[in-house]
């Protein structure tokens, strides 16, 4: 059976290696963040972990990474995945799931053996959602008697407004050493700024996108979009 082939920006490549509690990728559109975190998620599965990939507002499948995990399958070229109606599950007993918050966040509490929670556009969580969350994701007894290393939240996103709850709890803290090097590290978490000009595989039909959005929009705009600023002063 083919294992995953990686191919993700460099940028995420110490995501994988050093063990974080929080791990969040921020930039603006075309970075391969998130088709990134996608076969990463694939590559633990693989391995037998079981993940959760979550986001904010989630009314049906439709709206999760489902179909998104489906396509990397494909690209990839790999098998032993079995791809359900809601979930994908592994020969090697992985599988991912998926979990709407904003309506439904006190079911996040009944997640056990979750080794890896994605959350995609992360600047949509709410401060109740955050709150709920961090404290959910924990190692089991089990694991704890193992000395296992524990759960760890990933999340993708661009920034949203300065007041956004992961941009309050996290991103603040983080954002001078973003703009210095487009990394950040302390013991609870590491950030990665990227974006499209950090992207090999940046396609051409964005880049006319890109351009056409660099000629027409705002200072502003163009930057929150493809840049990832915060789109405080966006009109």
């Amino acid at each position: 059976m083919p294992k995953v082939d990686l191919r993700i920006v460099d940028k995420l490549l110490p995501l994988i290696t050093t063990p974080k509690r929080i791990k969040i990728a921020v930039g603006g559109r075309g970075s391969g963040k998130s088709l990134g975190f996608g076969d990463i998620m694939l590559m633990l599965m693989d391995s037998g972990e079981r993940v959760c990939a979550s986001r904010e507002f989630q009314s049906s499948i439709s709206d999760s990474v489902h179909e998104n995990l489906k396509e990397a399958i494909e690209r990839l070229g790999v098998g032993g995945y079995a791809i359900q109606e809601t979930r994908i599950k592994t020969a090697t007993g992985g599988e991912v799931f998926y979990k709407g918050l904003a309506r439904n966040i006190t079911s996040i509490k009944s997640i056990g053996n979750v080794k890896r929670l994605w959350i995609e556009e992360g600047e949509s969580i709410s401060e109740n959602s955050l709150k709920v969350l961090t404290p959910s994701i924990r190692s089991t007894a089990d694991a704890n008697n193992k000395g296992e290393a524990p759960p760890e939240i990933w999340i993708t996103m661009n920034r949203g407004s300065t007041n956004d709850a992961i941009a309050k709890k996290y991103l603040s803290r983080a954002e001078s050493e973003l703009k210095r090097c487009g990394y950040y590290e302390d013991d609870l978490m590491m950030v990665v700024e990227v974006n499209w000009r950090d992207n090999p595989w940046f396609p051409p039909e964005l880049e006319q996108e890109r351009q056409d959005d660099k000629n027409n929009l705002s200072l502003a705009e163009y930057n929150h979009i493809w840049e990832g600023a915060y789109y405080d002063e966006v009109d």
